[in-house]
């Protein structure tokens, strides 16, 4: 981040770069709900973006991947908290 001049952003990109594929270790099941511990991960602050940043690693799979779909009910359930 450094060398492109961002060195702010250095922090931010490699929290959402080391937890890109936590969606696939969760196992949610659309009828599931998040335990405590998920609910806590769910509230740091860079979390709304690390589900777009899933949703773009999705659309960008070949084959299925499940990110989207798990990644759609954790955006429901961080709209039904506002």
């Amino acid at each position: 981040m450094s060398r492109l001049g961002l060195p702010e952003m250095s922090d931010d990109v490699t929290w959402l770069v080391r937890h890109h594929d936590f969606l696939l270790s969760w196992n949610l099941k659309p009828d599931d709900r998040p335990t405590p511990r998920q609910r806590r991960f769910m509230e740091h602050p860079l979390f709304p973006l690390l589900l777009r940043v899933n949703a773009a690693d999705a659309a960008a799979s070949w084959g299925s991947s499940r990110k989207g779909e798990i990644g759609r009910m954790l955006e429901e359930l961080l709209a039904e908290k506002e």
